[in-house]
Parts: C-alpha cells; structure tokens; sequence
C-alpha cells in the first residue's frame, strides 16, 4: 500500500458529516462529504488518513479542544493509584480533569471526559463504516483489501476501549451486563441501544479475526499491521481472561496464543540496550523504536497529554498531576525504569520544551506488555514455569535480579511489574479491577476532602456513566446506576 504522509492532512481533520443529534456535535475544521470522496481509490485512502488524524487531532467538543488520548490516558489511567494530583486544575477544565481521578463520573457533559471519548469514537466509527461500506467485502485489490483490515482493526480498538470505560469487568457476568452501542452501519438514523459486554467483545474480537485475514503489507508502526491486531487480540484475551481464582481457561489459552505468534515477528524487538531504554519515551520522538507495536503519531501537531504532568521548569503554565508516592516506593535503587521520574516526582514519559503540548507518540501497544500478558495468563493456567521467564525477562531488562517465584507469590509480582513497566500509559484502574482486585490509594491529594481511598472491583463506580446529553437524544440508552 502507498501509505500517505498524515501531513498532507493534519491542516484539518477529515470527519465525516453527521445529521443525528448523537453524532453531530465535532467542528471539524474541514468536513468532507463522503459521496464523492469514497468514489476512488485516491478518495478512499486520503479518509483513511482521515480516520488515523483524528485520533490525534483536537476536535471541538463543547468548547473543548484536546486529542482523543488526552481524554482517554485521564480516566484510564487516573482512575489507579500511579499518580496523585498535587495541585487543583484551575479554570473553567477543573471538574472536567479531576471527575475520574475522584470517581465522580458525572452525567454532565462539561464536567466529564467521559463525554468527549464517546462522542469522538463514535464519530471516527461512522466514518470507518462509510470507508467498509465503500469497498466490495470481496475486493481483490490488495491495498483496499489492506485498508479493510486497517479499519477493522481502528473499529475494534475504539469498541474495546469503549466497553472497559462503560461496561463492567468481564468475569462480573458479560452476558447479563450492558455494554456499549455497537454501531455496525453508516445510517445516522440507526442509534441503537446498549449490547451486553459478551456481544460487544464477540463483535470486537470478529473484527479483529477480520483484520488479520486482511492485512497484507507491511507499514511503519504509527500504521495499522499484523502485529498489531495480535497485540490487541493478546489484550482483549487478557480481558477476558478472569481472576486468579476464577480463570477462564480457553481466554488465557488465546492470550499464550497471539502473544507467542507477535513475539516470534521478527518485525518487532525489546529495547535492551541501557542506554537506549533510559531514552525510551523522551528521546523518541519518531516511529523507529523497535519494541513499539503501534502508536499514534503526534509529531506535525503535538499531544495535549502534556498538559496534566507538573514540570518543574519557569515557563509552566499547567500540570497538576505528579507521580504517587506509592508508585516510587515500589522502584528498587537499580530499576532503570527510575528514569522516567524526576526526584520531584515528575512524570518524565511525556516530555517537551513547550508549554502546552509534546511531539512524543502516544504507545498504544509495545512488546513489554505482551510479555507480560503472557506471564499472567500462564500464571493462571498454572504454568509457572513460562510464566517466571516471561517475568524475569522484564526484570532484567529494567536491571533487577531474576526471582524464583510460583503460585500467587509470582501472580502478584507479575501485576507488580505490571503496574511498573505500564505505569502513565493507560492500564492502571484496568488492570485492578479486571482481576477482582481493590484499588488503594494510601496518600492524599491537593483536595483531602474529595480523596477516594479505596474502590473495590465490584464497585458501581468502576465504570462511567453516560452523560445526559446521550441519554436524552437516544431513548434505547439506559444509565449505569451509581
């Protein structure tokens, strides 16, 4: 496929129009209409940079302008126990950035990100099932089959993130408990109503058996390829995967699975050179890092999720978010993952020299978590033994000593390492709740008064409601009760 540059777009974010009240609320800067843009070839794959832009570019969401991930990173990660706010946001963003962070999860559309990450996805979803529905299922054309399997995949991942924001933990009964709207057409007039979890992991994980039938050339890795629908496909297993105590066998089986089929790609490495994992994030500011899967490509127009870390430098304006004092105690003096905190706490995966945004890409998947997946998926298939080595690769290459461990002592150092190696990049509340676990903070914020201390997996707040701008426009939508 002759993958086009996302400069020749980034100047305005290619949407597709929407008339239904659920969709119609982006302001892209360029809106281009469908008929006659999905008519060619030419057409077809300039939308389809379209859909990878805005990703990454910000598109005006009640009078807020931050990127998808900006939003996403926020609840994902700010709904665990890595960071702490150490200072209030101020301004008119205030409740907005800290509703997660203190399990508020308004229903108001100002006063949640929550809103922004469900409007956006399913705008860019409309807009994928216009480019599907524009190419005969049947194509023999290799680069319009390629893109089939790019926009498969960016449909999966947008549901998958959706349903771990909205819907419960799977293991907490996927068949009875509502997920999300699975927007399966183009038609603006069709909103449907809520499936359960097990209809929406079914549909993401037929899109992704779709994608891998479909891709066939290879791309650099702020493109869609092969290995990374096995690294989803390796996660969303481990989603599935349940509980130490309460294991689904077959979920954990998928996940040794697609994890060992992306480990033997030559395509992709672990960074183990010293010197070169220390610079891992800050300097790294191109797609060659060969240990990234896929990552989403900030580089023309830069991320805004710089905007929450507090830097210690005099030009800073914003940041309120520093790394928890629970996080740091548990990084040994040899870690050499210590170098993406300052001693002041900062969080240094996320570095620029300008105020208000970074050129960093933002990592979706990388090899670390995969090895990781596997240990804990061994580790609850009772394979101890494929799960220490997966263990202490990760170990080693953050400069620690291999262990001997077995049973819940290896699960939990697993989750440790887990929680270290992962830390700032969107697993955190995840990763506590989907194995049954509590969520602890043992440290106080810059407000004492709203602190949450402890939320437990089976708590109504582990997932977000939806705001009441969605349920007023959509009959069929029914509230997540708190």
């Amino acid at each position: 496929m002759k993958l086009k540059s996302l400069s020749i777009i980034i100047s305005g974010v290619l949407i597709f129009s929407a008339c239904n009240k659920q969709f119609d609320n982006l302001k892209p800067s360029n809106v281009v209409f469908e008929g006659s843009l999905l008519s060619t070839k030419d057409g077809i794959i300039q939308a389809v940079n379209g859909i990878y832009t805005s990703m990454v570019n910000a598109p005006t969401l009640n009078n807020s302008q931050y990127d998808y991930y900006y939003n996403y990173l926020n609840i994902s990660e700010f709904r665990g126990n890595n960071v702490v706010y150490a200072a209030e946001p101020a301004g008119t963003s205030k409740d907005r950035e800290e509703d997660a962070y203190y399990y508020v999860n308004s229903s108001q559309a100002g006063q949640t990100m929550s809103f922004m990450i469900w409007r956006t996805s399913y705008s860019t979803i409309v807009g994928i099932n216009k480019i599907l529905k524009a190419i005969p299922e049947d194509t023999k054309d290799a680069e319009l089959k390629h893109i089939q399997g790019e926009m498969h995949f960016m449909r999966a991942m947008l549901n998958f993130n959706l349903v771990n924001i909205f819907g419960r933990p799977y293991y907490q009964g996927a068949e009875a408990n509502p997920g999300i709207m699975l927007k399966k057409t183009d038609d603006q007039k069709e909103v449907p109503g809520r499936s359960t979890v097990k209809e929406c992991y079914e549909f993401i994980l037929s899109d992704l058996q779709l994608s891998l039938s479909e891709l066939n050339l290879a791309a650099s890795n702020n493109y869609v390829t092969k290995p990374a629908v096995l690294a989803l496909l390796s996660r969303v297993y481990l989603y599935m995967g349940g509980t130490p105590e309460h294991a689904d066998v077959e979920a954990n089986k998928a996940v040794v699975k697609y994890t060992t089929d992306l480990i033997n790609t030559p395509a992709v490495s672990l960074v183990t050179d010293p010197v070169k994992f220390a610079s891992f994030y800050i300097g790294d500011k191109t797609i060659a890092n060969p240990e990234v899967i896929f990552a989403f490509d900030y580089r023309f127009n830069g991320s805004s999720i710089f905007q929450f870390f507090i830097k210690d430098r005099p030009a800073s304006q914003r940041g309120e978010v520093k790394v928890s004092p629970d996080y740091i105690a548990l990084l040994e003096p040899t870690d050499r993952r210590r170098n993406f905190v300052s001693a002041k706490g900062e969080v240094l995966k996320y570095v620029g020299d300008n105020v208000n945004y970074d050129n960093a890409p933002f990592i979706c998947f990388r090899l670390a978590e995969t090895y990781l997946n596997r240990a804990e998926a061994n580790a609850k298939l009772g394979n101890d033994a494929a799960a220490l080595a997966d263990l202490n690769v990760i170990r080693t290459r953050a400069g620690l000593q291999e262990v001997e461990l077995n049973g819940p002592a290896l699960m939990n150092e697993i989750l440790v390492q887990r929680r270290i190696e992962l830390a700032f990049e969107g697993h955190a509340a995840f990763d506590y709740f989907r194995n049954g676990r509590d969520m602890i903070r043992n440290y106080s914020s810059a407000n004492k008064v709203k602190d949450i201390r402890k939320v437990s997996a089976t708590d109504p707040k582990v997932v977000m409601r939806i705001t009441e701008d969605e349920l007023s426009s959509n009959p069929l939508l029914k509230q997540n009760v708190q």
